[in-house]
């Protein structure tokens, strides 16, 4: 896929979906969940489907910085707000020998193919590509 045709998928991503990413995982300067750091979040009555690429879990967010800052490395910080960490309560549908640790580094996105053709960038592979349902806010 041509740079030309995945800016043009990424520019057509719906308000609601970049609005959850926010909502979901946004980040602070270091590039972590900003609830991951005080612990809260709420579920959402409007939780929506998305799909994700889990490419790392760990018991503290801290510990997937600098695996997030590779992956931001590998595709761009133009990526930023799709390369999320978030609890793993806060996603639902991540089966639970995936789960494990507390915090998922994932990419998430609306459609399977751009998550595909986001993770195809990358040097190592997911443990896990699925659909999923995101249930938090901060």
């Amino acid at each position: 896929m041509s740079w030309t045709t995945m800016r043009a998928r990424i520019a057509g991503t719906s308000s609601l979906a970049l609005a959850l990413l926010c909502a979901c995982a946004s980040t602070t300067t270091t590039g972590l969940a900003s609830n991951a750091t005080s612990g809260a979040a709420s579920a959402t009555p409007g939780a929506q489907r998305a799909w994700i690429a889990v490419l790392d879990t760990a018991a503290k967010p801290g510990a997937l910085a600098v695996r997030r800052d590779a992956v931001l490395a590998a595709l761009g910080d133009a990526l930023e707000g799709y390369v999320v960490v978030s609890p793993v309560a806060c996603v639902e549908g991540i089966p639970g020998d995936v789960a494990g640790d507390g915090y998922v580094l994932a990419i998430q996105r609306d459609e399977r193919g751009d998550v595909d053709t986001l993770v195809d960038q990358l040097d190592r592979p997911p443990v896990f590509i699925g659909a999923v349902t995101v249930v938090c806010t901060d």
